[in-house]
């Protein structure tokens, strides 16, 4: 009887553990608008911290890592959301988890919610690296807090359609010919 494969998850720090300087080591802020404050929270879903993004006014925002990802490959992005009062303004999505470029990103989380995990499918296209966003925000400003946790980014296989395409097929069965493979 064969078992699943484990995937191992492609983020560092994806859960908030190692702290540099009192913030979560390999994760930085971008702001895309408006005025949020970022912070490591106290209160993990697992472990003892989680990243925090609040704003009154309305922000578009992320904590964000950069990840080396396989050119034409899929992957699942994953993780927790918390929220507290999470408003909408605008095209705004809420609180959830996307990746530049592609753009790409799972469900979103609003109103008042408990950890709630969230997944969406990333195709890497040509990219040999991706930026993973905790979003708060998202095209468009939110207002009130999310909590993040437990983010997972794993590969799944090619992408689909990503085979040799036609000239490398052609090569392999010329190839194959020449070897007087029939």
């Amino acid at each position: 009887e064969s078992k699943p494969v484990a995937r191992p998850n492609l983020l560092m720090n994806a859960s908030f553990e190692k702290v540099n300087d009192g913030r979560p080591a390999g994760w930085a802020v971008r702001t895309y608008g408006g005025p949020a404050s970022h912070a490591l929270a106290k209160g993990g879903r697992t472990g003892d911290y989680c990243v925090k993004i609040s704003s009154d006014q309305g922000s578009d925002t992320s904590w964000f890592t950069e990840v080396s990802v396989k050119p034409r490959t899929r992957y699942q992005l994953s993780g927790w959301i918390k929220t507290d009062g999470l408003g909408t303004k605008g095209n705004a999505h809420g609180a959830l988890f996307n990746a530049h470029e592609p753009q790409t990103a799972t469900t979103s989380v609003k109103g008042t919610d408990d950890w709630r995990r969230v997944t969406g499918t990333i195709q890497s296209g040509n990219r040999d690296k991706i930026s993973i966003n905790c979003l708060f925000g998202g095209w468009g400003r939110s207002t009130g807090t999310a909590y993040f946790d437990d983010v997972e980014l794993i590969e799944l296989g090619p992408e689909r359609g990503a085979g040799p395409g036609a000239a490398g097929i052609l090569a392999v069965v010329l190839n194959h010919a020449e070897a007087g493979g029939g």
